[in-house]
């Protein structure tokens, strides 16, 4: 849940999202996944593209509290080690 895969819409990656430290966002914030949610940028300065750049723009939509809830739920969410993609 929520691991990613290598092989997601349209042949791309899709990112893990649990908290997992080495191969997920478990080192970001709740301010960091707020920010993405609000307009796209993360922690290392780059911004989000393809369908995820579709989400935020229904993200960026919702209140700050609303967004939190997203923040706290995914950080909530058990780790999952996923192997190192390149």
């Amino acid at each position: 849940f929520l691991a990613g895969t290598p092989s997601g819409p349209d042949g791309k990656e899709v990112p893990n999202i649990t908290p997992d430290r080495a191969t997920g966002i478990g080192k970001w914030s709740e301010e960091d996944i707020v920010g993405l949610l609000t307009d796209g940028h993360t922690p290392d300065f780059d911004f989000v593209g393809g369908l995820m750049a579709e989400i935020v723009r229904n993200t960026a939509r919702l209140s700050e509290q609303d967004r939190r809830a997203v923040a706290l739920f995914v950080r909530s969410v058990p780790a999952v080690s996923t192997p190192e993609r390149k």
